[in-house]
């Protein structure tokens, strides 16, 4: 007898399997999943046996299908009603755990409260999930400052910002713009300090969240780090933040570096998470695995690119602007946004291509959009998403032009445009804080099917 199941973590529902007394018990449950298991930590048991519950054996031969798992049932058991559930690591570092009911002859089986007990409390998730959010937010948050300083502020302050042509350039203005830049980047290096510092926060959270959903105590650790995907995917993560904050430490006092190897030590660490993550995520779990996770790994790219380079625009775009004369505030703050739209509107021309090809490989049917929490997660996401574009469209089809006009000297410039330039990018960050969150839920719910 089989069960189907999701690999990617959560309940799965109870099954019923009615046995004849005259056929005997059958030697195997068999559970087929939808994506590939971790032979550690495989738990089963059987209620309804004795007083107690029964623990049984659980075979995962991940040379023949890694996506199935056998558990052996007891040979003589009296006719009546029992439960057997389940709890097993999928390979993207969820629990899943399911129960399925075995009546031989008459009789009902245990309620599923006394399965569920044996196993204890499932609160290790919630901490789990925190730290999927955690991490993914300061990998992207990490990397679009990275892109925002080195693409889009130093080569705005180093050409001396948007001027209008003409013979009559000031060649010392980039000289300026540049001085003002490096004076901006303590508040830059420590946002991005804060960024590494979460998302091995988050790697720490995760692997603390998934011992006790899956029952396992702390000297369990050593076999989950070593064992499983998931374990030595924790093990890049953390070792990519120790790996960023050596090269932070090293960079933090040369403000005015702007040599591209800086960049590239600088990005190297979260584009490796941003990787990781895709490699341990349902990215992972799909039939085409390899194009899902590249599709997956240049999504969450592309919302580095749009989200953390909104996050550095305040402070090396605004607060340089602040401490630049009038003039040479304005021509930079318009160079920085029109690179800074380019940009955006590459980002986002990607995260709508893969993440519709993306829905399409996790969402099923269109019903599954409303009725499964994955779906509507997904559709909460989409609505920041939109109301994200909404604000962009402002910046840059209000503010961008008022900006740039200023800077040439054409009719219609607003000087003050950089104000609403400030208030844009935090209302755009409400919405990016929420869709992050948002992110964190959907990739630890597990999608329909």
């Amino acid at each position: 007898m089989g069960v189907f199941a999701s690999a990617a973590g959560g309940q799965v529902s109870r099954q019923t399997t009615e046995v004849s007394p005259a056929r005997g018990v059958p030697e195997f449950l068999r559970l087929g999943f939808s994506g590939p298991l971790e032979t550690p930590f495989a738990d089963a048991r059987i209620v309804g046996v004795g007083d107690r519950a029964l623990r049984l054996p659980v075979i995962i031969d991940t040379d023949v299908d890694p996506n199935a798992a056998r558990i052996r049932l007891p040979g003589a058991i009296a006719p009546g009603g029992y439960t057997v559930y389940w709890r097993i690591m999928s390979a993207d570092g969820h629990a899943v755990t399911g129960d399925s009911v075995v009546r031989v002859g008459a009789g009902n089986a245990p309620p599923a409260a006394a399965a569920n007990a044996a196993f204890g409390s499932g609160h290790g998730a919630w901490i789990a999930a925190i730290g999927r959010t955690l991490v993914i937010a300061g990998a992207v948050v990490a990397l679009g400052l990275v892109a925002l300083r080195w693409v889009i502020a130093d080569p705005a302050a180093a050409g001396g910002g948007l001027r209008p042509p003409g013979p009559a350039r000031d060649e010392h203005a980039g000289d300026r713009m540049l001085g003002a830049l490096a004076a901006s980047m303590p508040s830059w290096w420590r946002r991005w300090s804060l960024a590494v510092t979460a998302w091995f926060v988050g790697a720490v959270m995760m692997l603390v969240g998934t011992l006790p959903t899956l029952g396992l105590a702390p000297s369990d650790l050593g076999v989950v780090l070593g064992d499983t995907r998931f374990g030595r995917t924790m093990l890049v993560i953390s070792g990519a933040a120790v790996i960023a904050a050596v090269a932070g430490a090293a960079l933090i006092g040369v403000n005015g570096d702007r040599r591209r190897s800086t960049a590239v030590a600088l990005a190297a660490p979260p584009a490796a998470v941003i990787v990781a993550m895709s490699w341990l995520g349902h990215a992972s779990l799909a039939t085409d695995r390899t194009l899902n996770i590249g599709v997956d790994a240049v999504h969450t790219a592309a919302t580095a690119a749009w989200i953390g380079g909104l996050v550095g625009l305040g402070y090396l775009v605004i607060t340089p602007t602040a401490r630049l004369a009038l003039g040479d505030g304005v021509a930079y703050a318009a160079a920085a946004v029109v690179r800074f739209s380019s940009l955006a509107v590459a980002a986002v021309a990607v995260l709508v291509v893969t993440g519709v090809y993306r829905a399409l490989a996790e969402v099923g049917a269109l019903g599954d959009l409303t009725g499964t929490v994955y779906g509507r997660v997904l559709l909460i996401k989409l609505g920041l998403f939109a109301g994200m574009l909404v604000l962009g469209g402002y910046n840059r089809f209000v503010v961008h032009p008022r900006l740039e006009r200023a800077a040439l000297g054409l009719p219609g410039g607003d000087a003050a445009a950089t104000r609403l330039l400030g208030r844009s990018i935090r209302a755009e960050l409400g919405f990016a804080a929420a869709l992050i969150a948002t992110v964190g839920i959907l990739v630890s719910t597990a999608p329909p099917g």
